[in-house]
């Protein structure tokens, strides 16, 4: 089963069971119900209320990010849409909710030949595009394999796969307010192609990351797991065979 499908049956899964415990429920309503959701994102709020970030396709450079929360009353939509750039082709949507119940989202737009990372952060009526947090890759397909989740006090944590000359390497970042602080690569090699990255994190701080690296054909499931100061290892390859073809 892919992941957009996991996601459905989860979301559908977690309306149902939110649905049961209310007095009225509507479904979620794309902002036009005649366009076509080309990917969706799903988290929940402190409160447990489900969080789905989605695009829409207007047109085929024109793919809007809009975002709405299952609440009593039904589904609500978290302001407008979320794109920095007019008639811009949002993708890789994250939606994530702090232990306080802020709201960040993030997402990229296509510029031309640079992959421009944006930031939105929800003030409680509408998102705030967060100019200083975006990062610009200069090949548009250099960094889509990431994950986006927040550290215990809320602040954003950001990891992917990037281009490093020899490789792909996967890379943590944190964001301190001002800049974007980097760790060492995770990747065992700078030789190998690492991929798929996602980032786990919970209300004590603790840190875990996950990533295939190998090559196109084989590859192995790669853990590490943050001890304050550095990412170390744990273990060997998840794999029942390692260096095998691997995927999702």
């Amino acid at each position: 089963m892919t992941r957009s499908k996991l996601t459905f049956a989860a979301l559908l899964l977690m309306s149902l069971t939110f649905a049961s415990s209310t007095r009225s429920f509507t479904p979620a309503q794309n902002a036009h119900p005649k366009r076509s959701v080309l990917e969706l994102d799903l988290s929940l709020d402190p409160q447990g209320r489900p969080l789905l970030a989605w695009v829409e396709q207007v047109s085929a450079a024109n793919h809007p990010l809009f975002v709405q929360r299952l609440e009593r009353q039904g589904w609500r939509k978290l302001g407008s849409a979320l794109n920095v750039g007019k008639g811009t082709a949002a993708q890789g949507v994250f939606v994530r909710a702090s232990s306080s119940g802020t709201l960040w989202a993030a997402w990229s737009e296509n510029g031309g030949h640079a992959d421009i990372v944006q930031f939105g952060k929800w003030n409680g009526q509408k998102w705030m595009p967060q100019i200083k947090m975006r990062q610009s890759i200069d090949l548009t397909y250099a960094a889509r394999s990431r994950d986006l989740e927040l550290d215990a006090d809320g602040t954003p944590l950001w990891v992917w796969a990037e281009i490093n000359g020899t490789g792909i390497a996967v890379q943590t970042r944190r964001w301190s307010g001002l800049e974007w602080t980097g760790s060492a690569p995770l990747s065992l090699s700078a030789k190998t192609i690492a991929t798929q990255p996602a980032l786990a994190t919970n209300t004590f701080g603790a840190r875990v990351a996950v990533w295939l690296e190998g090559d196109a054909a084989r590859s192995s499931v790669r853990v590490k797991r943050w001890n304050g100061k550095i990412w170390q290892r744990l273990g060997g390859p998840l794999n029942i065979r390692p260096n095998t073809f691997t995927a999702a």
